[in-house]
């Protein structure tokens, strides 16, 4: 696989473009309508003041975010993003990094 060269620039935009998309796609996940509406239960409870509801909730919100994190994870943004995060801190601490030029 041989990487495309761009200066730091086009990278940061790169990623900003890939971050944008990854975000439309998280969100369509059905990870994170469950969690949506978990967190939706959680404010009308506390609204309730019912203690024992928004517990039990916490609990559950704790989990979904934790499958939504692994969801959004796998998605192919996700990878793209992570190789050009780790060129750009190569450039940023050695000042050289494979495909980045000044």
């Amino acid at each position: 696989m041989t990487t495309q060269t761009k200066t730091v620039t086009q990278w940061r935009r790169e990623w900003r473009r890939l971050f944008k998309a990854e975000m439309k796609a998280a969100h369509a996940l059905p990870e994170y309508a469950a969690l949506t509406k978990m967190c939706d239960e959680y404010k009308a409870a506390k609204k309730r003041g019912d203690q024992d509801a928004m517990d039990s909730l916490e609990i559950a919100i704790d989990k979904a975010h934790k499958a939504y994190i692994i969801a959004s994870r796998c998605l192919p943004q996700h990878a793209e993003m992570s190789r050009i995060t780790a060129m750009l801190r190569d450039f940023d601490t050695y000042g050289c990094a494979a495909g980045v030029r000044a």
